[in-house]
């Protein structure tokens, strides 16, 4: 997937890329969505590698950020 027509400089460009990544990851992962319940897991599973490889493929740390949300401790 091409992503040179974005600017990865901007959020905005970061979260187009974001929703090419996942839809990217939705299309590959199509052939385990059968609604069969064993299959949901392999699924989820298929679909969250495809986009963590894909993440760490860009290897920029906005598009991390934006995946992975820094989280807050709960008092």
């Amino acid at each position: 997937m091409s992503y040179a027509d974005l600017d990865l400089s901007k959020p905005a460009g970061v979260e187009v890329l974001y929703g090419r990544i996942k839809q990217a990851a939705r299309n590959v992962c199509s052939y385990l969505d059968n609604r069969q319940p064993e299959h949901k897991v392999l699924w989820r599973d298929c679909y969250n590698d495809a986009v963590a490889n894909a993440i760490t493929a860009v290897d920029r740390p906005t598009l991390t950020a934006l995946h992975r949300p820094v989280r807050t401790a709960k008092n």
